[in-house]
């Protein structure tokens, strides 16, 4: 079970990432997915229930965080949303690699995509109105951090 956890997080980050760079949107099934994960890891051992709980108080501390800099207008509600989820499947044991990793693949991909602005009109998705897809620095960091629930975390 813990192979088609994993499997089915690495899809959902994946898709999230290129979402977010194609449409400028992060569909919440790629968030429900991350968090289907964790569920599918308590099914397969119930005693993870207790580390499930705390991975989960985690993730809402991400989601509101990001809800306030969705509210600030800095990130988008998609952006929120998975870094809640992201949160859950890192757990607190994980929470600070995660939030290292996301800044600094957030701030190369700003870098990138301001170098690449003069070719905005061969690349659509870098226009001017549309910002840093950040949920790639979301995604990136979510596949760079273990997993709390199930692996010791």
């Amino acid at each position: 079970m813990t192979l088609v956890a994993e499997i089915l997080v690495v899809a959902s980050l994946l898709g999230a990432a290129a979402s977010d760079v194609i449409r400028r949107e992060i569909p919440d099934t790629c968030s429900l997915a991350v968090l289907s994960a964790v569920f599918l890891l308590v099914l397969a051992d119930p005693a993870l229930w207790r580390d499930a709980l705390l991975a989960f108080s985690a993730g809402v501390a991400l989601f509101l965080a990001g809800a306030g800099l969705f509210f600030a207008g800095i990130w988008g509600g998609g952006d929120a949303k998975l870094a809640g989820a992201v949160g859950v499947w890192v757990g607190w044991s994980g929470i600070s690699s995660f939030l290292v990793a996301m800044a600094v693949v957030g701030g190369a991909l700003a870098l990138g995509v301001l170098i690449l602005r003069p070719l905005r009109r061969r690349l659509p998705w870098l226009g001017a109105e549309r910002g840093v897809p950040y949920g790639v620095a979301i995604s990136a960091a979510g596949l760079m951090v273990p997993p709390a629930v199930g692996f010791g975390g």
